[in-house]
């Protein structure tokens, strides 16, 4: 009777704390089916960032319904690389050779962006060093095909006062100085068959410059790789460039910030996977996404989303419903300990009950030894079993346990002996009496 009804008390408690985690798992789910917005940071709109972006954004809501991605426009890689440090987005592409702050964590490196060095038929430009003494046109300052160049200039020696000429200036109009003669040589990083290139590729009397070098080039600018500009890449039937061009390049980078929740990571990154067939449809340049070997190398933080997908180290259903989880073990542990500590209290104190009753039998034995006629007796019988009743209505209630009542049996029956005894010596003595 008495496990009976702790038992129900064990039930009733349990499912209490399920019916917390069912109510929290509620909540959880009801945030998952709000909408989280993520802010992306490209660069301008004409270029493979935010065209890779757009694209990605679009197989974002196709298939994750409860996160927007919105794109915000940038100079380039480094302010990129800034804002998601300091916060203001959420997501970003930069190049590989930009630095990251402490608060960026890498995505997943994506596709090749190859260095591109146009010049002029007429400025007789054959390789970079040809570059003395002619005027460039770069891209704007803060964007990272600037910095590279520099960076490039400095592997072969050369500086700003080498040159006649170097002008930072939006994309078209760089090109365009170049078309109208205005610069001798361009400089641009970016993706195969970017439609600018093509543009100029495909003008009479401007042509790609190959750049070699890479292997040596790589200890000076870590984050590059040897590059190829294929044969016909920019216009098949006259092959543009007419045979493969040697080149360098370096990789988009998607990074976050590292405070973004890892199961929307998680999921982003699972869709880069996934849905790739997809993205390529809008974007084909993702096709060639690089390894995640680049943490290594470039000594990158990877972040605990995209990391939990790569690995593959918990199923899914954990990584995204982990605080639910979480909450639930938690509720359980507690009602659990509550559950024990209750045992311990209710057993110490249906002990401490059945103590007063023992003490109280005890009380009773010594009455009905010293007891002097049959009517006392009677009275302490009636006691006695007045004490037993109640014990046994105890033990009904759960007040005492069934291990106290087995110890309050033996004084009781010990208590009814004596009082069996008492009541036969005193009939005896009264017998005597009357003869």
């Amino acid at each position: 009777m008495n496990n009976f009804k702790f038992s129900k008390i064990v039930i009733t408690l349990l499912f209490i704390s399920f019916a917390f985690g069912l109510f929290f798992s509620y909540l959880f789910m009801r945030e998952r089916r709000q909408v989280h917005t993520l802010t992306i940071s490209t660069a301008g709109k004409e270029g493979a960032y935010y065209n890779f972006a757009t694209a990605l954004s679009k197989i974002i809501a196709k298939h994750h319904s409860d996160i927007n991605l919105e794109i915000a426009t940038s100079e380039g890689s480094r302010q990129n690389a800034d804002w998601v440090d300091q916060g203001k987005v959420d997501l970003a592409l930069v190049q590989s050779d930009t630095p990251l702050g402490v608060n960026s964590r890498l995505v997943h490196p994506l596709f090749p962006e190859i260095f591109h060095l146009l010049a002029t038929q007429e400025s007789r430009i054959k390789r970079p060093r040809d570059l003395i003494g002619k005027r460039i046109a770069l891209m704007p300052r803060g964007s990272g095909s600037y910095a590279l160049f520099w960076l490039m200039m400095s592997h072969y020696d050369l500086s700003e006062d080498d040159f006649e000429k170097t002008t930072p200036q939006d994309y078209k109009a760089a090109a365009q100085s170049l078309i109208n003669r205005e610069a001798d040589a361009l400089f641009y990083v970016g993706v195969l068959r970017n439609p600018t290139i093509n543009e100029l590729v495909n003008q009479e009397g401007i042509r790609i410059i190959p750049i070699y070098q890479g292997d040596a080039l790589q200890l000076t600018i870590p984050a590059t790789e040897k590059g190829i500009i294929p044969e016909g890449a920019y216009d098949g039937s006259d092959p543009l460039p007419p045979q493969d061009t040697p080149s360098v390049a370096v990789r988009a980078l998607l990074i976050a910030n590292k405070n973004v929740d890892s199961s929307l990571i998680y999921r982003l990154t699972q869709s880069l996977y996934e849905f790739r067939s997809d993205i390529v449809r809008t974007y084909p340049q993702a096709t060639s996404f690089g390894d995640i070997d680049v943490v290594n190398r470039l000594g990158l933080f990877i972040h605990p989303g995209s990391d939990a997908y790569l690995n593959q180290e918990r199923p899914v259903f954990i990584v995204e419903y982990a605080e639910p989880i979480g909450l639930i073990i938690s509720v359980m542990v507690l009602c659990a300990s509550s559950i024990w500590q209750f045992r311990l209290w209710l057993k110490e104190r249906q002990k401490d009950r059945a103590d007063l009753y023992n003490l109280e039998i005890l009380e009773l034995i010594e009455l009905i030894e010293n007891t002097k006629n049959i009517e006392e007796l009677d009275s302490l019988r009636k006691k006695l079993f007045d004490v037993l009743a109640i014990v046994i209505k105890d033990l009904d209630n759960d007040r005492i346990s069934s291990d106290s009542f087995q110890s309050f049996t033996f004084p009781w029956e010990v208590a009814l002996k004596a009082l069996h005894h008492r009541e036969n010596l005193l009939k005896t003595n009264h017998s005597t009496e009357v003869i």
